[in-house]
């Protein structure tokens, strides 16, 4: 493996001829911590000439974290025009980046969104599950906490934080087949007035940490040695309406808007497969900010 190369959720990711720079950037946000074992999975990034979009290809506008991303898709491949192309396959995916815009100075937000859009969905195909929610673990068992922005998660999980390990902030992925949860996070976000309420133990670090454009603080979260194994799915309320147990179809619709919606047909496969089985982790009854933490500890313990 080149000094290049690196590993994203057991998926080694090999790099043939694209930027140190833009290496540097995939690799802060796609390097997993979590320890995982190699499972075979080869994603590659090249520089080349996009293959043309087919006539039947069938256009999506996808609205993602800073920007609104115009692809094409047909079967297990994604376009992202005169940017870049996915293919995904068993075993792997191949990215391939115009070298147009390998050349350039400043990528476009656009293609960083991209890259972000297409690891997803490389990852999702082979078999991981994202979910939109935080994460916390205790001697290898761990619960996901989502929720809508506003609903209590990340102040929920600083107040975790002085009993158990942070795995993701809201960048965490499910494997169906083992169980495995894994964070890609590798810092908690937090306003300075909730780390001053809620964990005055961390003020002094969160002073010597950056802050990001919002103006919170980026605590560091502290790397794993090893996977833990998803024991439940916890869902907040939504801000200001009753914690009303959720009707079969409510749950449904629940873990779908956490994990997202698969473009690929290879990914969709695997998906629906793992959506079976994350379904019976969820608790039917809802959280809210007075009951999160309670919640999480009886299921944990400590």
């Amino acid at each position: 493996m080149s000094a290049s190369d690196w590993f994203s959720l057991g998926a080694r990711v090999v790099v043939e001829d694209l930027s140190p720079e833009l290496v540097a950037v995939l690799k802060n946000f796609w390097e997993d911590t979590c320890a995982l074992p190699d499972d075979g999975r080869t994603l590659t990034l090249r520089v080349g000439a996009l293959l043309p979009v087919p006539a039947d290809a069938q256009a999506e506008t996808l609205p993602l974290m800073e920007q609104t991303v115009s692809l094409w898709r047909a079967g297990n491949e994604l376009w992202v025009p005169q940017l870049l192309h996915l293919k995904v396959q068993p075993g792997g995916a191949l990215f391939t980046l115009a070298p147009e815009a390998s050349i350039q100075q400043e990528w476009p937000p656009a293609l960083l969104e991209a890259w972000t859009l297409f690891f997803t969905e490389a990852h999702r195909a082979g078999g991981w599950v994202p979910l939109h929610a935080a994460v916390v673990s205790h001697q290898g068992r761990a619960v996901a906490v989502s929720g809508v922005s506003g609903a209590g998660k990340s102040t929920a999980t600083l107040r975790l934080s002085a009993d158990y390990a942070v795995l993701a902030e809201d960048r965490a992925f499910w494997q169906a087949s083992s169980g495995r949860v894994a964070g890609l996070d590798h810092c908690l976000r937090l306003f300075p007035e909730s780390v001053e309420r809620f964990a005055p133990h961390l003020q002094a670090l969160a002073e010597r940490t950056p802050r990001d454009a919002k103006g919170k603080y980026m605590l560091p979260l502290s790397a794993l040695t090893g996977p833990s194994q998803l024991a439940a799915l916890l869902c907040f309320a939504p801000p200001g309406s009753a914690p009303l147990a959720l009707s079969a179809a409510e749950r449904v619709r629940a873990v779908w808007e956490m994990t997202g919606f698969p473009l690929t047909a290879l990914a969709r496969e695997e998906v629906q497969r793992g959506i079976g089985r994350l379904l019976p982790l969820l608790a039917p009854e809802p959280i809210t900010r007075e009951t999160a933490i309670e919640r999480v500890k009886a299921l944990l313990g400590n």
